[in-house]
């Protein structure tokens, strides 16, 4: 089999490809690239086992057809010393399964493998299908919203990142119990079948798609009780879901809080970093005490075991009485450099109760709102 193509496109999907290949498998096949030659395009396919990505390039000129099995970690590295230009490769599978790059000078060969042994996912019946979604609406909620996901194995389904559907509308969720991300879009006229309404991606699924997917991209979505799959423009991935039910995450967001401050967000964020250095760590985060005052916000952070802290003022809109609330310092600035806009609410009921920050202005067709728990104030 003879193959021209440019090394572009086929590093491309490579470094694609690679994002879901583990450094240990348990299988070694599957640190592999698989490869389908026909009709003068390469089918390339990466998979974990759990997750199968797929993606296809154009050939210049091809002779002869098949599937091969490829090391991703040898073909990376044969082609990240060469510039742009067409490749001669050479892949010879009746034999000695041997893989040749041939640039305008020298060579680079490899073994390959066979691919009728490689584990491909069986086709599955998709129960439910969301159409045409928007790619940035699914790129933008998901980069707010995995920071906000647990790292605890012993909760997986607050792992990844839920996908709920209900009455023609969709809320991306993430929440690791502290913090809650919520973004939510109307998609109707979108929804086919309508069975099963909610599933839950793993963290890499998502990290993969906030990366690839692309702004034009048009979504379409398809899943069942076990699996997912999403097509994009320029790759398809299949992805066994995380199993179990996610929590009712509307039960503690607050639906009437009588306390709310409008706030420059460029002037959170700097306030935050001032004061964060200079804060003891209380559990397992730094806790700021947030001032209400009227027309102003004055945040402060201390560690008296080093005899050092940082407090730091600044003007807000507030009208009500004062309030003065304990809250996670890393989680207060990521929820304020995730979010958009010059400004932001932050609503509040007492020093015990959740606390609800959204945008002042929302995005386009989207509904943001983020939550963390505050901590205890010992005072």
């Amino acid at each position: 089999m003879k193959l021209i193509v440019r090394k572009a496109a086929i590093e491309s999907a490579v470094t694609l490809l690679s994002r879901v290949i583990n450094k240990k498998n348990a299988l070694p096949i599957l640190g592999d690239i698989m490869c389908e030659v026909k009709e003068r395009k390469m089918v390339m396919t990466a998979s974990d086992s759990e997750v199968t990505l797929t993606t296809t390039i154009e050939l210049e000129e091809m002779e002869g057809d098949g599937r091969f099995c490829v090391s991703a970690t040898w073909l990376k590295d044969a082609l990240s010393q060469l510039a742009d230009q067409p490749l001669t490769i050479l892949a010879t599978t009746e034999s000695d399964m041997r893989f040749t790059i041939q640039p305008s000078t020298g060579e680079t060969y490899f073994p390959m493998e066979n691919a009728d042994e490689y584990p491909l996912p069986m086709q599955a019946k998709y129960n439910e299908t969301l159409e045409a979604f928007n790619g940035k609406w699914l790129r933008d909620a998901l980069k707010r919203s995995l920071w906000a996901t647990s790292n605890d194995d012993l909760r997986p389904i607050m792992c990844g990142v839920d996908f709920a559907l209900s009455e023609g509308y969709l809320d991306i969720v993430a929440s690791d119990g502290h913090v809650l991300v919520k973004s939510h879009y109307s998609v109707i006229d979108k929804v086919k079948k309508n069975r099963i309404g909610s599933f839950i991606m793993p963290k890499k699924v998502a990290k993969i798609i906030s990366d690839v997917v692309d702004a034009a991209d048009i979504v379409n979505i398809e899943w069942n009780e076990r699996e997912g799959h999403i097509s994009l423009t320029g790759c398809n991935i299949t992805f066994r879901l995380i199993e179990g039910k996610y929590p009712n995450y509307n039960r503690i967001i607050p639906t009437d809080q009588p306390l709310c401050a409008t706030v420059p967000r460029a002037f959170m964020v700097n306030s935050i970093r001032k004061v964060i250095p200079f804060t003891a760590v209380s559990g397992a985060s730094k806790m700021l005490r947030m001032a209400f005052e009227t027309g102003k916000l004055t945040l402060t952070g201390e560690d008296f075991d080093f005899a050092v802290g940082a407090h730091d003022t600044f003007t807000i809109e507030y009208t009500a009485y004062p309030i003065t609330i304990g809250v996670s310092g890393s989680h207060l600035l990521a929820i304020m450099s995730k979010l958009s806009g010059n400004e932001c609410y932050i609503s509040m009921t007492d020093p015990s109760l959740a606390i609800v920050i959204e945008p002042t202005e929302q995005p386009d067709d989207c509904d943001v709102l983020m939550l963390t728990m505050p901590m205890l104030l010992n005072d």
